[in-house]
């Protein structure tokens, strides 16, 4: 009983979407007139392109709603007469109209034929592709920018070895400054007043020196962390971008990196899976760096030499190693 229910409402429902596809297929093209008709043509006349638009320019003229403000159905006349041009003038969508006239009985063909032509796209879809490549390009390109500023402000504020490099730094040149100085200091006929006063003019010039010389160490720590941050190797989303990162850059570029990785991944597998040979260093430090997801020159800057040449020597590519 519930199988035969179900069988009834299966069959009601594929009658409506019939049904409703049949109704539809009224509204294609001129729907139930005959486009040649409206145009005071006859189909069997095979009328040109030429006479086409000479009938169709005859009765816009004619039909025109501002020459017929008396007419209410005017602009439902002139607007059936523009449709029946639209598609006879064009001899591909004249010919789909013959065969939806001649083949009324193919209902799904007619209709996917018509809307694919009513709905493509109007613009050329390989200029429409290529600006959007471009505007997807100019974004990431900007994204990448922003991540890299943003890694060497993260770099400069909270990255402990590299502060320290630079506090040392500052501390090497502000002594040099001083150095430089001292003589004049000393010399000074403001400094032999103030040793005549007595000790306390003397604190306070101790401490205004004091703060004077911390503001220049602060603003000396800060051209130095400018100076070095250019050198601090990023990696991951926080590297320096370069033209070869940018998205159109990389498509251009498939037709030759994708044959020469299958090329090197069919040596590797040549070499080492089926002959056994050890790893060259070029390849240990491929290995690692892969690894340990970090480029070889941060690897350097943060291990020691002797611990670096230790990754090597444990084989850290492989990660119980590590």
């Amino acid at each position: 009983m519930v199988a035969a229910r179900r069988g009834a409402l299966a069959l009601a429902l594929l009658l409506a979407l019939f049904s409703t596809h049949v109704a539809a297929q009224r509204t294609l093209y001129c729907g139930e007139d005959d486009c040649y008709y409206l145009l005071g043509l006859d189909r069997y006349d095979s009328p040109t392109t030429k006479e086409i638009k000479k009938a169709y320019r005859a009765l816009s003229r004619e039909l025109h709603p501002d020459r017929n403000l008396n007419d209410p159905d005017a602009a439902a006349k002139f607007a059936k007469v523009a449709v029946a041009y639209e598609t006879l003038v064009d001899p591909e969508v004249r010919e789909e109209y013959h065969y939806y006239r001649d083949h009324p009985e193919d209902l799904w063909s007619n209709s996917m034929r018509y809307y694919a032509r009513v709905y493509k796209p109007k613009s050329d879809m390989k200029i429409v592709v290529s600006v959007f490549l471009v505007g997807i390009s100019a974004l990431h390109w900007a994204l990448m920018q922003l991540m890299h500023k943003r890694g060497k402000g993260y770099v400069k504020k909270y990255h402990p070895g590299f502060q320290k490099k630079v506090k040392e730094l500052a501390r090497e040149r502000m002594a040099a400054r001083q150095g430089a100085e001292a003589v004049e200091t000393s010399s000074s006929t403001s400094d032999v007043k103030n040793r005549k006063k007595g000790g306390k003019g003397k604190k306070r010039a101790t401490a205004e020196e004091k703060a004077e010389q911390e503001r220049e160490l602060e603003a000396l720590e800060q051209e130095i962390a400018d100076e070095l941050i250019d050198e601090v190797a990023l990696e991951g989303s926080y590297k320096k971008p370069t033209v070869h990162d940018i998205i159109l850059v990389k498509l251009i570029k498939l037709p030759y990196t994708v044959p020469v990785s299958l090329v090197w991944y069919a040596s590797w597998f040549y070499r080492h899976s089926i002959r056994k040979l050890p790893y060259t260093r070029e390849e240990q430090t491929y290995l690692l760096t892969s690894a340990l997801n970090r480029s070889e020159e941060l690897l350097r800057q943060e291990f020691q030499p002797a611990d670096f040449e230790r990754l090597y020597e444990l084989e850290c590519w492989h990660r119980e190693n590590f």
